[in-house]
């Protein structure tokens, strides 16, 4: 078996893929958090809060769609050029939601509204997306060395940029942070545009629109949830404790984020597989192949969640500074979380390539009423430590609900069989 992974240039290109981008993230927060200071990088995360929630919707309006129907396209030249319009429409109406909304946020924290600001943010957003976009398309097709030259464009030279201002002692203002952000996003994008194939043909826009919709009618509103479920409690976070205290959760995020090398690599390889075995083969060939990833999965992650969970100190100490020793606890809070956060892709993943993306938005439903409910008295009362809990819930909660309904599908697809 691990010959046979060996071997497969492709898939390992797939693997350096990741290691490439969640290294590269992992250094760079590291690097930006030590330039910027704890103030400007909790400014830093709560806007990208922002951005990571117009991103849940942007893989549910396109690219899970997108990786789940590429296999089934007769004319894939032709789909390309439709749900190339989708991702610009889209794109448009991300930057006019995204403006006010942030202009809202600065209002109700009583904020200067700093416009430079708002513009440099929108242009990270937009080149965010669209880079991302055509990283999608690589890895959709296969063609993982691309990919890895994208991301290697766009994340490997960010890092020696960062790098060079760290070891020269420059000041940087948050404003500059995004505008190297935008600067090396829109060089991996040109990459991308000039390999990019697609077939303009009458109707194609229609066509794409309509098999999307079927997938993401209920991935969308999913998305919305999860903002008001699972992700609830860091944004309420950012009001009621503060922007440095989400500074805090996202540097102790990015430690745990160390292991999204397998999860990124498993989000972007799953849809395809799952719909390919689906496809060609059967329903229980699905199955088999979703338990077997879920259980190895299971038990490698928690092996090495172990391992940070007893280190966790020690490794704030040696990447952060002395001082951050003392919120080691958040990241054995994080440990149990990513744990249940490798769960859901493969759940996920199960439930778009049967069609059965309705249960994802019951159980998200479910989850955000009981979020709502829950994460003022756990933040005014247990701080930093409710929203772990809370965090942790939710995750729970949302697996517990997904799988029950899932269960019996599976026993009902079996019994008809």
């Amino acid at each position: 078996m691990i010959n046979k992974i060996l071997k497969n240039k492709d898939f390992n290109w797939n693997i350096v893929d990741q290691a490439v981008v969640s290294g590269s993230n992992f250094l760079n927060i590291i690097i930006i958090a030590r330039i910027l200071g704890l103030e400007q990088f909790g400014e830093l995360s709560v806007l990208w809060l922002f951005i990571l929630f117009i991103n849940s919707l942007h893989m549910a309006t396109i690219i899970f769609p997108m990786m789940s129907l590429v296999p089934k396209q007769q004319e894939l030249l032709a789909y390309f050029s439709g749900v190339y319009k989708l991702q610009f429409i889209f794109l448009g109406l991300s930057v006019l939601v995204s403006f006010f909304t942030v202009f809202w946020y600065f209002q109700i924290q009583n904020q200067v509204i700093d416009f430079s600001l708002i513009i440099s943010f929108l242009l990270v957003l937009i080149t965010y997306h669209m880079q991302d976009y055509y990283r999608k398309y690589f890895l959709v097709l296969q063609k993982y060395f691309d990919a890895f030259i994208i991301d290697f464009i766009s994340y490997i030279l960010r890092i020696i940029i960062f790098l060079y201002i760290l070891f020269s002692d420059l000041e940087l203002s948050l404003i500059q942070v995004f505008i190297i952000f935008f600067i090396t996003y829109s060089l991996g994008i040109i990459y991308g545009a000039q390999k990019y194939k697609y077939e303009r043909k009458a109707n194609s826009f229609k066509e794409t629109y309509l098999q999307h919709w079927e997938l993401s009618k209920w991935l969308i509103p999913s998305g919305v949830m999860q903002w008001s479920s699972v992700n609830l409690y860091i944004v309420t976070a950012s009001i009621i404790l503060g922007p440095v205290a989400v500074g805090i959760i996202r540097l102790i995020q990015n430690i745990i984020g160390a292991l999204n090398v397998v999860l990124l690599a498993i989000e972007n390889f799953l849809p395809t597989k799952f719909s390919a075995l689906y496809e060609r083969e059967s329903f229980d060939s699905l199955y088999t192949y979703f338990k077997k990833v879920s259980i190895i999965g299971l038990i490698g992650l928690s092996v090495f969640a172990l391992f940070l969970s007893l280190f966790s100190s020690d490794l704030l100490t040696l990447l952060y500074g002395k001082e951050y020793s003392q919120y080691g606890y958040i990241m054995n809070w994080y440990v149990f979380i990513f744990i249940f956060m490798f769960l859901i892709v493969p759940l996920r993943g199960m439930l778009r390539t049967i069609n059965e993306t309705k249960i994802w938005f019951t159980a998200y439903m479910i989850t955000s009423l009981f979020s709502l409910l829950a994460f003022y008295p756990l933040e005014k009362e247990f701080g930093i430590n409710g929203v772990m809990f809370g965090i942790l819930s939710a995750h729970v909660l949302l697996i517990g609900i997904t799988w029950h309904k899932l269960k019996k599908i599976i026993r009902i697809r079996f019994e008809s069989n």
